[in-house]
């Protein structure tokens, strides 16, 4: 059997490249298996 992780959404600045870099880095780490994240420009 296998546990299904939580997934959480994560809103950034999508101007921002600091916020931008960060997220390609945490993306590179996580791989689309925990987090999704949503530039705050599209809620």
């Amino acid at each position: 059997m296998q546990l299904k992780l939580m997934s959480y959404s994560v809103i950034y600045d999508g101007n921002c490249n600091f916020c931008v870099s960060l997220v390609q880095l945490l993306e590179s780490i996580d791989r689309g298996q925990q987090f999704e994240y949503i530039p705050m420009q599209d809620v």
